[in-house]
């Protein structure tokens, strides 16, 4: 079987052209081939972006990644630090409560128990002296017992306020203890109650480190509330220290720091051998009434 083919042939018809219809076919050629280099270009220059792009975004996204992961390792640290820090703070506590049982009830306890004794076994013209010995003792014993609850839960602070709470608090240093107290504190009796509470017991524990360990005889204790910042300015002449040699800055001042911490605030210590000592701290400022 025979099949006809039809063929479409390119004919340019050359040989009757003139030179200049030979240079316009040539140039037709050329334009063609220019083009088609030019799409062939921008599609091959086209992909080569996008794919660098897409490596681009490729290693951003890892940086990010490892950004995250670096960060959630960042935050476990923190909660087990902050962790830490409560653990530190509570088993602070309990030794203070501890000391306080055992320096102040302990030997009153005992006292009354020898008095006690001694009153039932004394004759009865000396029971009365014994007696009027022993109401004392007892008395002392209740003062502490009010002492130490105060100190683990102040009512005071929530019945009348911060500036009374701390003022009953020095109240008995002042006739205990040659120290001279300055106060100065703003109107707070808006303050939120979990803030008053930390800032009570931070100047708690300021007040105790003095008497423990400054030998001073002025404390100066300021508390401002500025730009929605409560400040608190503690400060003491005593002998001071080197806070860099100073290992985890002491219990006293850790206790603080965390006190600190759980309210997101920040401090700032100044002290040096033989000049005192003085603390900064800023605290959020919660108005409790709102």
């Amino acid at each position: 079987m025979m099949t006809n083919n039809e063929y479409i042939p390119i004919y340019y018809g050359f040989e009757n052209c003139q030179f200049s219809c030979v240079s316009i076919r040539i140039l037709h050629f050329l334009l063609i081939g220019f083009q088609i280099y030019y799409i062939l270009n921008l599609f091959i220059s086209t992909i080569n972006t996008n794919f660098k792009t897409i490596e681009d975004k490729a290693i951003e996204l890892e940086k990010l990644n490892i950004s995250l992961k670096n960060e959630e390792k960042e935050k476990e640290a923190i909660k087990q630090k902050m962790l830490e820090a409560i653990i530190s703070t509570e088993e602070s506590e309990r030794k203070r409560i501890a000391s306080d049982l055992h320096d102040s009830l302990g030997p009153v306890l005992s006292a009354i128990n020898l008095y006690f004794q001694a009153y039932i076994d004394a004759p009865d013209n000396e029971k009365e002296k014994i007696k009027t010995r022993l109401k004392q003792i007892i008395n002392d014993a209740v003062n502490d017992v009010s002492r130490i609850s105060h100190n683990i839960s102040p009512y005071i602070l929530e019945s009348k306020g911060l500036f009374f709470a701390v003022n009953n608090f020095i109240s008995d240093i002042k006739i205990k203890q040659n120290i001279e107290f300055q106060l100065d504190f703003d109107n707070l009796e808006n303050l939120e109650f979990r803030t008053a509470l930390t800032i009570y017991r931070i100047i708690i524990e300021l007040i105790n480190n003095t008497l423990k360990h400054a030998n001073a005889s002025q404390i100066i204790l300021i508390i401002k509330i500025e730009d929605n910042l409560l400040k608190l300015v503690y400060s003491d002449n005593g002998k001071g220290f080197d806070l860099l040699k100073l290992k985890d800055k002491g219990i006293g001042l850790k206790s603080i720091e965390n006190r600190i911490n759980s309210e997101n605030g920040s401090s700032e210590i100044i002290t040096e051998n033989n000049n005192g000592f003085k603390i900064t701290v800023f605290l959020p400022y919660k108005n409790g009434k709102n």
